[in-house]
């Protein structure tokens, strides 16, 4: 199941086509940890269990498990791409959470976006959106899913969000 919770007024970026909205529900209040600051931010806190494992990302150096590091989404164009870069040109803001829980996240923001994926503390993922204007798109699953069948299950559901990739 996938449900869209909409904070602020957020830029319409085109990532979910508008025929595709058949696919998500609304609702005004999120399951996750959610914090506005008074400087304007929006904080996602996600706990994590010992053997969590975070996926997605897309474009983006280290290991398939994200687990571990902060990763920057900016859609800047560094031409320098090594491990200890955070930042990469492609902007996927989509993560899997496998393991104790099993959800996707796609953040829906066309600006920086902050994934601390137990970097900053081991057991926490922090989502960091510098303005309160964004949609976030949580994907659960509607049957209980082995872990190893869970994480395919979300990106079938995710890929019918976002639709099909250009030829």
């Amino acid at each position: 199941m996938i449900t869209r919770y909409r904070f602020g007024n957020p830029i319409e970026t085109t990532a979910i086509p508008k025929e595709n909205s058949i696919y998500y529900t609304e609702k005004d209040e999120i399951p996750i940890d959610l914090k506005k600051t008074e400087d304007g931010k929006l904080i996602l806190t996600i706990p994590m269990g010992p053997d969590d494992a975070v996926y997605g990302l897309g474009e983006n150096v280290r290991g398939i498990n994200k687990r571990g590091w902060k990763y920057i989404s900016n859609c800047s164009d560094e031409p320098h791409h090594h491990e200890e870069k955070n930042s990469l040109y492609g902007a996927h803001n989509f993560v899997m959470l496998i393991g104790s829980k099993n959800y996707g996240l796609f953040v829906d923001h066309p600006g920086k976006v902050t994934f601390d994926i137990g970097y900053t503390d081991l057991d926490i993922m922090t989502i960091e959106i510098p303005n309160q204007d964004a949609d976030l798109y949580l994907i659960t699953l509607t049957t209980i899913e082995e872990t190893e069948f869970a994480a395919k299950a979300i990106v079938k559901e995710f890929r019918q969000l976002i639709g099909k990739s250009y030829k």
